[in-house]
């Protein structure tokens, strides 16, 4: 969470900066900001909401094996192209952004490859799909069946998210899966209730919005029960 928070700083820090300065010749700072976190919201679409880029809010997190070497892939390309920076022309402020950025990524890195903790926490996975559909219920930033489509766009994806915990996670340890199951059953009831009242309400007199709701919800709740069983 204190590294999600610092590359939230730098970002707004980075659409704040005054656009009429110059970046030194051969300066490829901003490039390299621009596709770094190009990169990371489109792994990080949840956040992406949170913050206010709603060109993610019909999208969930990708967890499967594959999009996990994807992004490992990715940090490794991001490091490749940072090395290649001329940092002797960054100025100070600069040579701050890269530094916190360079921490970020070698922080993923280790995780995602050295610790690999998505093969060893389920709360990876539990954790994320109540949290995705609350950001898009709680926060009124557009009209409710529209945030409804969005909800129901991620609820799709859910058991998908949930089959690549039982595909990737391997001998958790007990107090890890002991919470995960919790937060499952937890989730269920969450959306068993707390979600379909919204969404009810959401729907209005769209009949047919409510109904894709509902069977999207239905098997987001069927999912998170055979997880947590």
């Amino acid at each position: 969470m204190r590294r999600l928070l610092a590359v939230a700083l730098l970002f707004v820090a980075a659409c704040q900066s005054e656009p009429q300065q110059k970046q030194p010749e051969g300066n490829t700072m901003p490039a390299f900001i621009d596709d770094y976190f190009k990169a990371f919201f489109d792994w990080n679409p949840t956040y992406g909401t949170s913050i206010g880029f709603h060109e993610y809010d019909s999208k969930l997190e990708d967890f499967s094996a594959a999009a996990f070497s994807g992004r490992i892939q990715r940090l490794k390309d991001l490091s490749r192209q940072f090395d290649r920076i001329p940092h002797a022309s960054l100025s100070v402020d600069e040579q701050i952004d890269a530094e916190v950025l360079q921490g970020q990524i070698n922080a993923e890195l280790l995780d995602l490859e050295t610790l690999q903790m998505w093969r060893k926490n389920p709360m990876t996975y539990v954790g994320v799909p109540g949290n995705s559909i609350d950001s898009l219920i709680k926060r009124d930033f557009a009209p409710a069946q529209e945030r409804l489509r969005s909800v129901i766009a991620r609820l799709k994806a859910v058991p998908s998210m949930l089959e690549a915990m039982r595909q990737n996670v391997e001998n958790p340890p007990h107090e890890f899966t002991d919470l995960a199951v919790r937060v499952a059953h937890g989730s269920s009831g969450f959306f068993k209730d707390g979600v379909a009242m919204w969404a009810k309400d959401a729907a209005g007199t769209d009949s047919a919005l409510h109904a894709e709701f509902a069977n999207a919800n239905a098997e987001t709740i069927k999912a998170f029960n055979a997880a947590a069983d």
